[in-house]
């Protein structure tokens, strides 16, 4: 695996996270960065002299309108998660995938603290885990086997069917039902 590319969404209430993701990227790496964000967030990031970040002010009220059509049907379990920034997520991912070959999706709140090892042989997908509780299989049971937080792919029918998965078939946002990816793509 040779990562050629990151992409994230942020919005203005997680501006600080994701100026410290990109922050412990450059870490690391020099790799572009498509972020879709708002343009309050746009504003704030660029202070800092980030280089290498395509900004996609896609968090406005009119393109927000648009994905609220699209994300109706999605079950609201709570007020953190919003179904509209996550349905951005895979296109954020498809964008990056046509504009650089692969990338890695990570959410604003993810802090990379070494370089992601690139002799891994991944094909069309990378996924991770997700362990976020004591109560392993309970937290599997009702989120999912692995961490929507973080997923590498260069096959952009990855983020369609991850789309489509989450508007149809995931029983929690996106992450529920993300190991119906294994039946498709090679990882």
């Amino acid at each position: 695996m040779a990562l050629n590319s990151f992409c994230a969404v942020a919005n203005s209430k997680y501006k600080k996270e994701a100026a410290f993701l990109i922050y412990s990227i450059r870490a690391f790496y020099d790799h572009p960065i498509l972020l879709y964000c708002d343009v309050d967030t746009r504003q704030y990031l660029k202070v800092f002299g980030f280089r290498n970040i395509f900004y996609r002010d896609h968090l406005n009220q009119s393109k927000l309108g648009e994905i609220n059509q699209k994300v109706v049907n999605v079950k609201r379990h709570n007020e953190f998660h919003s179904p509209e920034y996550i349905y951005l997520k895979m296109d954020a991912m498809e964008e990056a995938i046509s504009n650089f070959g692969n990338t890695l999706f990570v959410d604003s709140d993810i802090c990379i603290v070494r370089p992601i090892a690139n002799d891994m042989p991944i094909d069309d997908l990378g996924l991770s885990p997700h362990y976020s509780e004591r109560n392993y299989v309970k937290s599997t049971i009702s989120f999912g086997i692995f961490n929507a937080g973080y997923v590498y792919a260069q096959n952009k029918e990855v983020p369609q069917e991850w789309k489509h998965i989450y508007l149809n078939e995931s029983k929690f946002y996106e992450q529920e039902g993300m190991y119906k990816l294994m039946n498709k793509f090679k990882f």
